[in-house]
């Protein structure tokens, strides 16, 4: 059966229209305004995230300002707070209780004096600013009672150990910086650390009357005939190494392996090592070596001797001793009375806690600073004693710079550009330019913060303008579209309509043809049924008319002779009605097989 699916030409035109739709391009430049439009609005979304954090940036920065004790003070300003006080006391790095502030000082004054006190090295500054002495090194001597004190620095108090100290002669370090050496009745003893006690004495510990030990272990001692013994290590062999007409009371070893021993009238000789002494001759130092009766050299070079009136004087430096002495110490607490000494590397002694700076930061009061590359700051005029300074290697040390400065409100660096590093130190206000890529601006960094602000409003406004440009510029392209999407809505409507008009009569033709089949294949079974039923029924009248021809027959089983039968009067046989019985009866069935197929086949 032929089924046409597109009974008229109406459809085939709707599929036209419908491809044409689709495949007519977009207008260039409403693509071109979209995507314009598209880019603007992201970037203008990520601009305004960035401007909501540079808010709160500014936010925080100004928060944190306002509750900066010093914030109200300018440099000239007087009757500072205590809390303002205790901030620049803090600033400078001191780590006790600042001072009662003096309300007739102005911020300036306060900043100045808190910034000497930190850095000031003497034992009273240091106990001020820190709560402890901060020396390098501990001073040990034995008081002309015998006992052992310790001085933590040159200006510093003497206080007595409490130990086993007892008539001590004399006493020295160990080479491992800590351990002590004491002479006491001639003997040598020793200790592991200045509060431990003596242990000793020493195996041939006897009989010296002032000992030093080297680097290397090596024992120093000066015996009773006042010349110098050696032993390998503590508990070695005393050996001669003295020089002909050599007298000494007092011997000590520098950092360098070099020998100072005290000679005749308290003067001071000296021998390149403590080795091999024998072979070496004394080198006399110097008229103002004189007049010392004990000495020691310091972890950081410092010379030290005990003058004849039992003080402390220093010389800078074991490595020359031509300059004159400085001392005693006694300004406030007196360096008497000590008749041998020594030193140790001190314990607890941190150098990184100590302010180091060589000027103040006067801008404890003012907004902290911070450098921006590619920018100059030059604000309303110089700051400082110079216009440029060029001692200044980096863009910290400028910034350090300015922050000691007073009035200095910014600043502007230059590492190379001009053959060297320059610092151009500024006052006054002003907002930073454009520079060499090379120049970095030292601006407050709230100033620095509102700029950012500026910068990113600036190009929300840009980005902004530009949006509305491509909305203005859209508009006709947009109307124009908006009424072919009109007209094409129009046609895919129409085409819909036609396509649902089309649908339904398909789905008609394809019911009817479905009826239409079922109408064969059912005919097609009744056939197969009858042929069938034929092949059946032929059967049965075979089997009938055999069946038949058996019965109407002379019996063939008796051995007898048969006699011809004799057909008398025109009389039919009894048989013969019996075969036209039956054909009648396979006729009539044969007839009426379908009604007797159909009755039996609703019983079962």
């Amino acid at each position: 059966m032929t089924v046409s699916m597109f009974p008229n030409s109406q459809n085939n035109n709707n599929t036209n229209n419908n491809k044409d739709f689709r495949e007519q391009p977009i207008n260039d430049g409403s693509k071109e305004i979209a995507l314009n439009l598209e880019t603007l609005s992201a970037t203008y979304n990520n601009l305004l995230r960035q401007y909501n954090q540079a808010s709160r940036n500014y936010i925080n920065y100004l928060q944190q300002q306002s509750n900066s004790p010093c914030g109200e003070y300018g440099p000239d300003s007087t009757g500072v707070s205590q809390s303002c006080y205790n901030h620049i006391w803090q600033n400078v790095n001191c780590t006790t209780q600042a001072p009662n502030v003096s309300p007739n000082s102005t911020l300036d004054e306060l900043v100045g004096n808190a910034w000497q006190i930190a850095t000031q090295t003497d034992y009273n500054s240091r106990e001020t600013c820190y709560g402890s002495s901060g020396n390098a090194y501990i001073i040990l001597g034995i008081g002309t009672d015998g006992r052992l004190y310790s001085r933590q620095g040159l200006d510093a108090p003497w206080q007595i150990i409490n130990d086993n100290t007892y008539e001590c002669q004399g006493i020295s370090t160990m080479n491992n910086g800590q351990g002590l050496l004491g002479i006491g009745g001639d003997y040598i003893y020793q200790k592991s650390n200045y509060l431990s006690n003596w242990t000793g004495p020493v195996n041939n510990g006897c009989c010296v009357t002032s000992v030093a030990m080297g680097k290397d272990g090596t024992v120093v001692g000066v015996g009773l005939n006042n010349v110098l013994w050696s032993k390998p290590n503590l508990n070695g062999n005393w050996t001669q190494t003295s020089s002909p007409g050599e007298w000494v009371s007092y011997v000590t070893i520098a950092p360098d392996g070099s020998v100072f021993v005290i000679g005749g009238g308290g003067t001071i000789w000296k021998k390149n090592s403590h080795l091999n002494l024998p072979s070496q001759s004394w080198q006399y130092q110097g008229n103002n070596s004189c007049c010392v009766k004990a000495i020691t050299i310091a972890p950081d070079g410092t010379f030290i001797g005990v003058g004849t009136d039992d003080q402390l004087y220093t010389k800078a430096n074991y490595q020359n001793l031509s300059t004159s002495w400085q001392g005693p110490y006694n300004s406030e607490n007196s360096s008497c009375c000590v008749t041998s000494i020594t030193t140790i590397v001190n314990p607890n002694y941190n150098s990184s806690k100590y302010n180091t700076s060589t000027k103040p930061n006067y801008n404890v009061g003012q907004q902290p600073l911070i450098s921006t590359s590619g920018q100059v700051f030059w604000g309303t005029g110089q700051a400082g004693s110079q216009s440029v300074y060029t001692d200044v290697n980096t863009v910290g040390e400028c910034q350090a710079l300015c922050s000691s400065t007073k009035n200095c409100t910014g600043a502007t660096f230059n590492p190379t550009a001009h053959g060297k590093p320059m610092c151009w130190l500024r006052t006054g206000e002003g907002n930073p330019m454009n520079g060499l890529d090379t120049d970095n601006a030292i601006i407050p960094e709230g100033r620095s913060l509102l700029n950012i602000m500026e910068n990113i409003n600036q190009q929300l406004i840009d980005i902004n303008a530009q949006i509305l440009n491509n909305i203005e510029k859209g508009e006709p392209v947009y109307n124009n579209e908006a009424v072919s999407r009109e007209q094409k809505a129009k046609e895919l409507l129409q085409n819909y309509n036609s396509l649902q008009s089309e649908r339904e009569k398909i789905l008609k033709m394809v019911n009817e043809y479905e009826e239409i089949n079922q109408q064969d294949v059912d005919g097609n079974i009744s056939i197969s049924q009858n042929y069938y039923s034929f092949i059946l029924l032929f059967a049965l009248v075979m089997s009938c008319i055999f069946i038949l021809y058996k019965f109407s027959g002379t019996s063939t089983g008796s051995s007898m002779p048969v006699s011809p039968a004799i057909q008398t009067g025109g009389e039919l046989g009894k048989s013969t009605y019996y075969v036209i019985f039956v054909i009648i009866m396979v006729s009539l069935f044969i007839k009426y097989y379908p009604t007797i197929s159909n009755f039996f086949a609703k019983l079962l």
